[in-house]
């Protein structure tokens, strides 16, 4: 016979070291640690190693307010909402996307079981932020504001390339900014794997846009803002005003363009460069965290 726990009762068996939270169930029912991550005020990422030793049932509460990616390394679970036929059979190499604003339901775990795997939570702004110019990605951001409860994205086996990230994010440190901007190129890999078949209807509809003689210049000369003062790059709104060129040309642009859009690019220039430094200077990693513009580490 399974044993339930609800989530608000797990801070009696909780022990926390650091970013690592440990559940040490009593009656030896099994352990749940938790390494969190918090990539950025939108990105959160949980790296779980679960023993479970005993039927166990897990009731949760949360507010999703996004995009959840769970993607299963080894082992898996079953789940079922409190909300509605939401349900999940999770099993390994096995990727699930789920989008919604809140979800309440129960997880169950089988006896002698185990489960490795990372959950990445992104959060409705950074979809906003990167997606606003995709017809596919409005309806499901709609959906989250719309306060409607959780759904199924897609679930199915691991993509070869997404699972290689998974594992990089899982065994990655996260001492550093440095670590930290690592495994945010990580997500946005995955991300754009993930959500490629949303991608391919938006680089349909954004084929026909033409850009003139004007447009092409504005677009390089924004590439060169980016890189020009690492510690106080500017946001997007204020690099259409400084390339005089509306925000929804300058992404479709730019991603026609240089491959990328302007978030990544900026991204992977300031991996770049940051592990240019380490190599040539005598800069230690808080020096060159700061250099890339991060103040903390």
């Amino acid at each position: 016979m399974s044993h339930k726990f609800k989530y608000s009762d797990f801070g009696e068996f909780l022990v926390q070291t650091d970013t690592i939270k440990q559940i040490i169930f009593p009656d030896n029912f099994g352990i749940m640690q938790t390494d969190s991550i918090v990539v950025n005020e939108n990105i959160v990422i949980h790296r779980n190693n679960f023993s479970i030793q005993k039927d166990i049932l897990l009731e949760y509460d949360f507010i999703l307010n996004g995009i959840s990616i769970n993607i299963s390394l080894d082992g898996g679970f079953e789940y079922k909402s409190h909300l509605s036929d939401f349900q999940i059979l999770q099993q390994t190499d096995n990727t699930i996307l789920t989008i919604g604003n809140k979800e309440s339901g129960t997880v169950f775990h089988n006896k002698n079981n185990s489960l490795k795997n990372i959950i990445i939570f992104v959060k409705l702004d950074f979809l906003k932020q990167i997606f606003d110019d995709n017809n596919e990605m409005e309806k499901l951001i709609s959906h989250i504001e719309n306060k409607k409860n959780s759904k199924i994205l897609k679930s199915r086996q691991s993509d070869i390339l997404t699972k290689l990230c998974a594992y990089d994010i899982y065994n990655s440190s996260s001492k550093t900014n440095l670590d930290i901007m690592y495994i945010q190129s990580k997500v946005l890999e995955i991300l754009s794997y993930e959500l490629k078949d949303i991608f391919s209807n938006t680089q349909e509809k954004n084929a026909t846009i033409k850009f003139c003689k004007y447009d092409i210049e504005a677009l390089h000369l924004a590439k060169k803002i980016l890189t020009q003062d690492l510690k106080n790059t500017p946001s997007l709104t204020e690099l259409s005003r400084q390339i005089k060129l509306n925000e929804f040309k300058l992404k479709v642009g730019f991603k026609r363009l240089f491959g990328t859009s302007p978030y990544i690019f900026l991204l992977d220039y300031k991996l770049h460069e940051a592990k240019k430094l380490l190599k040539t200077s005598d800069l230690n990693v808080t020096e060159i965290s700061s250099e890339m513009g991060y103040t903390q580490v």
